[in-house]
């Protein structure tokens, strides 16, 4: 996509799922667990969802992470956070985008070291 956008910048929104937009899986399906342990809540879009959802269950957030940041060695992409309750969350991601970073160029695989992040309510 981002070949085909000729310097355009992407924005991609990391999973917004949680809460109120559950995924119904079958109990057997090996990523049921992920949603079996949020029980029903009286506010849906300040509880577990979004940013809140994918800190909580860090391989997930790390592989659309690493996904964006590695595809930023082809063109402009911003990454989109929905739903931050708080500057901690925002660390927290900035930490991990960081870590990643660091396992890349250890790597020698290509990236942008100017990736924007956008916030989402």
């Amino acid at each position: 996509m981002l070949r085909k956008l000729r310097s355009r910048p992407l924005v991609v929104r990391i999973f917004d799922i949680g809460g109120d937009k559950k995924v119904d899986l079958q109990p057997g399906n090996r990523d049921a667990h992920y949603f079996s342990k949020i029980g029903p809540e009286m506010n849906p879009a300040l509880g577990c969802r979004a940013i809140r959802f994918l800190l909580r269950f860090p391989e997930l957030l790390e592989a659309q992470l690493r996904a964006m940041i590695r595809a930023s060695a082809f063109g402009e992409i911003h990454i989109l956070i929905p739903m931050v309750s708080d500057l901690s969350e925002l660390r927290q991601i900035r930490l991990i985008v960081n870590r990643i970073c660091a396992e890349l160029k250890e790597k020698e695989i290509p990236f942008s070291s100017q990736i924007p992040y956008r916030l989402h309510d």
